[in-house]
């Protein structure tokens, strides 16, 4: 399983996409399996091993450092092929999907990794019917994810401005005060 598990995620696959994460309950070798290989590589080829982790094996999630964590979640943020399971951004409202609330659980831990994607403005999509418009209207980036996160690890309501320039000014800004510390 932990074979597949790896493959999936270098594949960039989203977590419903992934036959062998939806379809398999986890032995407890398994999930120490799982844990040992997240532990040992932070990096989005865990993505799908930490998910696993997640939803089946708690304590062996909750062993793993924060850092670790963040880590794998942010590698999987920039190199996912679709980001469906970050959630989506609108104006009126956006949602934090899986992906996004394991993220944010890890609070300050998430702020490093997720301070050099604020840089990551080439565009990517999600798929599916509205959520692939949505994508494609407001021309997601990386970027704009990560800066959703931040905002609300810092204990702010984020914004989503339809707008790709403005939001890039408020990307902007949020790196000028994560550079001052604040």
């Amino acid at each position: 399983m932990l074979e597949q598990l790896i493959e999936d995620s270098k594949r960039h696959i989203t977590a419903m996409e992934s036959t062998t994460l939806n379809n398999h309950r986890l032995s407890a070798e398994e999930a120490q399996a799982l844990a040992a290989y997240a532990a040992a590589h932070p990096d989005d080829t865990a993505y799908h091993a930490l998910l696993a982790l997640r939803r089946s094996a708690a304590p062996q999630y909750q062993q793993l450092a924060a850092t670790v964590k963040a880590s794998i979640l942010c590698g999987a943020l920039a190199t996912q092929k679709h980001l469906n399971d970050w959630g989506y951004l609108d104006p009126a409202e956006s949602h934090d999907g899986e992906a996004a609330q394991a993220l944010l659980e890890l609070g300050a831990a998430a702020r490093p990794c997720l301070t050099t994607l604020l840089d990551a403005r080439t565009p990517v999509t999600l798929f599916g019917g509205e959520e692939a418009t949505m994508s494609s209207d407001y021309r997601y980036r990386r970027a704009d994810f990560a800066h959703r996160y931040l905002t609300r690890i810092l204990g702010e309501t984020p914004a989503f401005d339809p707008d790709p320039a403005r939001r890039d000014e408020a990307i902007d800004a949020l790196k000028r005060r994560l550079v001052q510390g604040r």
